[in-house]
């Protein structure tokens, strides 16, 4: 099977490069960067893909040309929705034999919206990625009609980490644990660490340590790379317990852990914590978990001042804990385009607040952050699944609501929101089992995308309907069109010459 991906932005591309990897052994793949405004930079690109290849960065009709003489079965659209929409149904239209046509969302995708459905309904599979948004995107089709079969795939790059290893009990009350510093052997490793997978609170809240423990030079110096062999090797060791029991995939828990207020435990060996005199934790490896990463996401907080009061949050945390790296994970840098406009982009922010604190601003892969991490900040993005996954303690900041309008209405009843007050104090959580189950942490036997996939490719289809195909919907196609022919410098200077005659006539 032939499969050809082509992405727009940097968010998209990650998903194609990660969804690629993830195809049956035998399959052959490329990958594309189809050139519109918002295209990545060459930085941006090199971390999305990983060790692929760099793919090329080519207009709509190089693409129609790299179709037409590939031929492939399958083209993966991963794109945003108006760009979707014009290459399936215009630049792409034609194609003999007739691919089948793949898209879907590269991230949370709850609550499911209209518009997502409509701009994909020209596709035959559309992927999502938990059984929630199965759900609420089925009730969307059968409601409006169109597109195609709705797949479910693990969100790819959830597999280049070690499953969660979380605490959880097999029946009873929870209890408290109060785990001692793990030995470094493989069997004391692998006893200690699954007795830790198996104490619980009723939603275990986790807060980094004032203390750490006087590792020797050598776990200091440990690299990220060492950092990860490590966590995935004692991962593996009790994978096959924890997958074994139902709901220890993933298990919720709580304890306060300040001042008199009761520990709790960590999730994995890497983090696995000692208690401090003060009953915090402290993290058990020197050199291990020395970071606070917090994950940006452009859309929201809109406002300046929301955005202001995060980052002091984050810098009263770096004051008070001088042994920890507090780090403002960017999408990207201010020269650099994104998948959405960030108006107040947090680095800038800083620097115009004065630079008051002790802040990290790094873009560059998420992986790459997380595996030191020993907690992790968010108020609405992606890479909280991806901190779930590496066993990092979380916290979803939810001081500016939980709404649609936040993009963080997925995280209810998830154990994991909290306020700037609990970031400052280094609190955070891991959490609850049933709400991982429903949202991205379902067992793999239950994703079907690659078999509806492999049944289309096979087998005869009708093609899918797409609902934006009446002369209503020309006007935009053709604008959509613009964006993906068109060089985007020509192209924004269009559009400014157009706003500003615009105010002309008016005036």
């Amino acid at each position: 099977m032939k499969v050809l991906a082509v992405a727009d932005s940097d968010s998209y591309l990650k998903w194609a490069a990660c969804l690629l990897d993830d195809l049956p052994e035998g399959c052959v793949s490329d990958l594309a960067v189809v050139r519109t405004p918002i295209t990545p930079s060459p930085g941006q690109i090199r971390a999305a893909v990983g060790d692929r290849p760099l793919p090329p960065v080519v207009s709509a009709r190089v693409l129609r040309r790299t179709a037409e003489r590939t031929a492939p079965d399958v083209i993966l659209v991963a794109c945003t929705g108006p760009v979707v929409d014009v290459l399936v149904a215009d630049v792409l239209d034609g194609l003999r034999p007739r691919p089948v046509f793949v898209t879907g969302l590269p991230g949370i995708s709850v609550p499911a919206t209209e518009k997502a459905w409509l701009f994909r309904s020209g596709c035959d599979v559309f992927v999502v990625h938990s059984g929630r948004e199965v759900a609420e995107f089925g009730r969307i089709a059968a409601e409006l009609g169109g597109g195609g079969a709705i797949g479910l795939a693990r969100l790819p790059f959830l597999h280049h980490v070690a499953r969660p290893q979380l605490p959880s009990t097999s029946g009873g009350e929870p209890r408290n644990h109060n785990p001692q510093p793990p030995s470094t052997t493989g069997d004391e490793a692998k006893e200690r660490t699954t007795s830790a997978a198996s104490a619980i609170r009723d939603q275990a809240v986790f807060a980094v340590g004032d203390e750490a423990s006087e590792g020797s030079a050598q776990a200091v110096a440990a690299t990220r790379a060492d950092v990860v062999r490590e966590r995935e090797a004692v991962a593996s060791a009790i994978r096959a317990e924890a997958l074994g029991e139902g709901e220890r995939v993933l298990s919720a828990g709580r304890a306060d852990v300040v001042g008199e207020r009761e520990p709790v435990v960590s999730a994995t060996w890497a983090e696995a914590p000692r208690v401090s005199e003060r009953g915090v934790f402290a993290t058990q490896a020197e050199g291990l978990a020395r970071r606070v990463v917090f994950a940006t996401q452009a859309k929201v907080p809109r406002g300046r001042e929301e955005r202001e009061r995060i980052l002091l949050a984050l810098a009263k945390l770096a004051d008070e804990r001088p042994e920890l790296d507090v780090v403002v994970k960017l999408r990207a840098r201010e020269d650099e385009r994104q998948t959405h406009n960030e108006r107040h982009h947090y680095e800038r922010l800083w620097r115009e607040m004065g630079a008051p604190g002790r802040l990290l601003f790094e873009a560059g892969p998420m992986q790459e952050q997380l595996a030191d991490a020993a907690g992790f900040v968010t108020v609405s993005s992606t890479a909280a699944l991806e901190a779930i996954a590496a066993g990092v303690p979380s916290l979803v900041l939810a001081d500016f609501g939980v709404s649609a309008e936040m993009i963080n209405l997925v995280f209810e009843g998830s154990g994991l929101l909290g306020t700037l007050d609990e970031l400052s104090a280094g609190e955070f959580r891991t959490p609850d089992a049933a709400w991982c189950a429903e949202n991205y942490f379902h067992d793999s036997s239950a994703s079907d995308w690659v078999s509806l996939l492999t049944a289309l490719v096979i087998g005869p289809h009708s093609r899918a309907r797409s609902l934006l195909d009446g002369q209503e919907h020309a006007g935009a196609r053709r604008r959509a069109r613009l964006r993906v022919e068109v060089p985007p410098n020509l192209l924004r200077a269009g559009y400014r010459t157009k706003r500003r005659l615009m105010r002309y006539i008016r005036g």
